[in-house]
């Protein structure tokens, strides 16, 4: 049987508090439920401070990042620097666009397993040429 690791990383591109936020809060508990300590990376966005505030309330380590635009390589720099050392890692996509760097950086910084949830499917609109 596979071991879990202690420690899970949680990153999220949220810009407010609303249904992805309400999830990924619902999973944090149940994994820390079972033992497991969640670490929460937060983008830092002036619309998710109450979410993030509460986040701390509840006595989760958060630390904000920087976000950076669609397809950014600045993004995937932040990311990997973020989550080195985390062998499971889950992405909380509300950009999709935006938080595709970090899942690849979380790969690259030695993660075994890396969850990525889509949240807002919508058609993403975009003047990137891989829009």
């Amino acid at each position: 049987m596979a071991r879990l690791p202690k420690t899970i990383a949680f990153l999220t591109d949220a810009c407010e508090w609303g249904g992805a936020e309400v999830y990924l809060m619902q999973l944090l508990e149940g994994v820390r439920a079972v033992g497991l300590e969640p670490r929460v990376f937060c983008a830092d966005r002036p619309g998710a401070d109450a979410w993030i505030e509460e986040l701390k309330l509840r006595g989760y380590r958060v630390e904000r990042f920087r976000p950076t635009k669609e397809f950014n390589p600045l993004g995937y720099v932040i990311a990997r620097r973020l989550l080195r050392g985390f062998e499971l890692v889950h992405i909380n996509k509300t950009h999709p666009r935006n938080s595709l760097p970090a899942v690849v950086a979380a790969r690259h910084s030695g993660a075994r397993v890396v969850v990525a949830t889509e949240h807002l499917a919508l058609r993403p609109d975009s003047r990137f040429p891989m829009g």
